[in-house]
């Protein structure tokens, strides 16, 4: 019997770490938008610093061609 989608997003580590950009992208997005920008200039700002969560996360997913993606990234931190 196959895994069932909630064992896929919430107990595998590309799972959770999926979910985890998936609510940071929305959260700057909804805060990117023209209406919060004008009401809350800073929060725009301070919500664009989550950039660097967000390239720690994708830093810890896991690849399965991590060969041929270290010839891509500059700098590869896996190999």
């Amino acid at each position: 019997m196959p895994m069932r989608w909630s064992w896929w997003f919430f107990q595998t580590v590309p799972g959770m770490t999926g979910i985890l950009l998936l609510f940071i992208f929305a959260f700057m997005y909804v805060f990117a938008s023209h209406y919060f920008r004008r009401i809350s200039f800073q929060g725009f700002w301070l919500t664009h610093y989550l950039y660097v969560v967000i390239y720690i996360l994708v830093s810890t997913l896991p690849n399965r061609n991590i060969n041929a993606t270290c010839k891509v990234l500059v700098p590869c931190f896996m190999s």
